[in-house]
């Protein structure tokens, strides 16, 4: 095995070539919202409970959700398996998921649902103009279609008896 040292490198680079890192906060964005990479259900679910309780947090976890010891611990370290999860949701209910939500997506659910009822009524309020476009359209067309009629003359019926033939079909 090969031992190898960025050490040597550094030796190539400056000091004062250094720069700080960039700063990528905006004013328009919270500061809960400005995290590069989102945060996963488990450390979410983390910092819930460190919130919900701030002291023996481990312990607090582990009675009211029914988890040994070691996965309380390791859910405090925002660690969560599907296991743990579950058990979660069972112990607390719709308001852990709601507050999951919300969490994730910095978004409650009420908020959600008013954004999908408004993008319902945009699209229906697109499809009624598009409906009053095309039948002012058709009007349009079968006026000039009319037009057109009444421009040329008609011939008159072929009474004889027989209808028209396409290739291949004999006549009646």
């Amino acid at each position: 095995m090969i031992a190898c040292s960025i050490a040597p490198f550094m030796s190539f680079a400056p000091l004062w070539s250094v720069t700080p890192m960039t700063d990528w906060s905006a004013d328009f964005v919270s500061q809960d919202r400005q995290q590069l990479i989102p945060r996963t259900m488990g450390e979410a679910l983390a910092k819930m409970v460190r919130v919900r309780w701030p002291h023996s947090t481990a312990k607090h976890v582990a009675r009211a959700w029914d988890l040994d010891p070691t996965t309380a611990g390791n859910l405090i370290k925002g660690h969560a398996s599907e296991r743990t999860l579950t058990k979660a949701v069972r112990a607390e209910g719709w308001e852990l998921l709601l507050a999951l939500g919300h969490a994730l997506t910095g978004q409650t659910h009420h908020e959600w649902e008013e954004a999908r009822l408004q993008r319902i009524i945009e699209e229906a309020e697109h499809a009624q103009s598009r409906i009053t476009q095309l039948r002012t359209r058709r009007a349009l067309l079968a006026e000039s279609l009319q037009g057109d009629d009444e421009a040329q003359p008609r011939q008159a019926p072929d009474h004889q008896g027989s209808t028209p033939t396409r290739q291949g079909r004999r006549s009646a």
